[in-house]
């Protein structure tokens, strides 16, 4: 019997229409987009449609759309060109490795304010607007919309507005809400992240948005191709497929809505199992994050492996260190933190898959517990 996949938020499974698209672009526009002959013509041709096609999903002109290689180019590029222009970075522990680890290595040249996590796993607005309030400026501010682990959705618009009232600088992660939430309640940050395979596109392409990429340092040198951001041959394929699956994204809201009642169910039946829930409402309806008591999620996530579900003890960034999520632990502890497991669902979970997964997530912690 093939796995359950219940780790959505690690990846999606690609759309067999983004899979043709790819191969067709691959067949029949292999040429490099920035040639100036005929086969290059045609190349840019597919590049800019899927461009729009991005830009379309995301409320914004296609020239604000720089394409990456996916959520991590996309964060460490913003952040990184935004230090240039700040002395003040206000971020929490919430954020994906791809962005702390980018924060934590400038605190040798900048001051970084850590902002505190609530239980519910959420930051307040209204600290970062006390922050704001005495500080140099600019300072740069980073929030996510959804988090990975979690599915905590952060106050996003309440952000951004402060921010800028203050003469701030804001970038939104947005990878893991484009596609599962209605609205663009960071349709006025300076710059914002999204990813192709996230959203049931190909691996290896994403996107930086905002009309302020065009004032950024990129990280590479080189070309000047991607409006001198992100030099380098754009494959074009991959932007295909890319496009394809944000012309998609724009109804799976809907879709993504619809799961919650499999999600609310898992989530009861491992409460009752024992699980303490990690994150509160408002949260994305397809994720949920729990702690068994005196279990390692390492362990668990192997073991239910073993059984024939996927899950996640966290960030897929962060797959195979037993370290303890970084997410949890802010806001609840270690031991907490230590025992995290995330399960995420996505619009092809069953009933009978979900029944299934929780009849082998009740053998794990039963055996885990001597009854069997």
């Amino acid at each position: 019997m093939n796995p359950i996949y219940l780790d959505w938020n690690a990846t999606t499974p690609p759309l067999p229409e983004v899979i043709d698209a790819v191969a067709a672009s691959s067949r029949r526009c292999w040429g490099n987009p920035s040639s100036a002959h005929a086969i290059g013509s045609a190349a840019r041709r597919e590049l800019e449609d899927a461009r729009e096609r991005v830009a379309s999903l995301l409320g914004r002109p296609a020239f604000d759309v720089v394409f990456t290689s996916g959520g991590t180019e996309s964060n460490n590029l913003a952040i990184r060109a935004h230090l240039d222009r700040v002395g003040q970075v206000l971020c929490s522990r919430l954020e994906h490795p791809s962005i702390l680890r980018v924060v934590e290595a400038a605190q040798v040249d900048h001051t970084v304010h850590w902002l505190a996590i609530d239980h519910r796993g959420r930051v307040d607005p209204g600290e970062i607007e006390r922050w704001l309030g005495v500080i140099p400026q600019p300072a740069l501010v980073v929030i996510q919309w959804v988090n990975h682990e979690t599915g905590v959705i952060q106050p996003v618009q309440d952000v951004v507005r402060i921010a800028h009232a203050h003469g701030a600088v804001v970038h939104v992660d947005a990878v893991q809400g484009v596609g599962k939430l209605d609205g663009r309640p960071w349709c006025d940050a300076d710059t914002v992240t999204v990813s192709a395979h996230k959203i049931r596109g190909p691996k290896g392409i994403g996107a930086l948005l905002g009309a302020a990429c065009q004032g950024l340092r990129p990280l590479l040198l080189g070309g000047p191709q991607e409006r001198k951001l992100r030099p380098g041959t754009v494959s074009v394929p991959l932007a295909v497929g890319f496009g394809v699956a944000a012309s998609w994204a724009s109804s799976s809201p809907s879709r993504y809505d619809a799961v919650r009642v499999l999600r609310d169910h898992l989530e009861d039946e491992m409460t009752k199992l024992g699980a303490r829930r990690n994150g509160e409402e408002p949260r994305a309806p397809h994720v949920t994050n729990v702690s068994f008591e005196d279990m390692r999620g390492d362990e668990l996530v192997s073991a239910f492996d073993v059984e024939g579900v996927c899950l996640s003890g966290g960030s897929a960034c962060s797959a195979g260190s037993p370290e303890a999520s970084s997410v949890v632990s802010a806001m609840l502890g270690a031991q907490r933190g230590a025992g995290a497991v995330r399960a995420s669902l996505g619009e092809e979970t069953s009933k009978d898959e979900l029944s299934r997964a929780i009849e082998a997530i009740r053998r794990v912690i039963g055996r885990a517990r001597g009854h069997g």
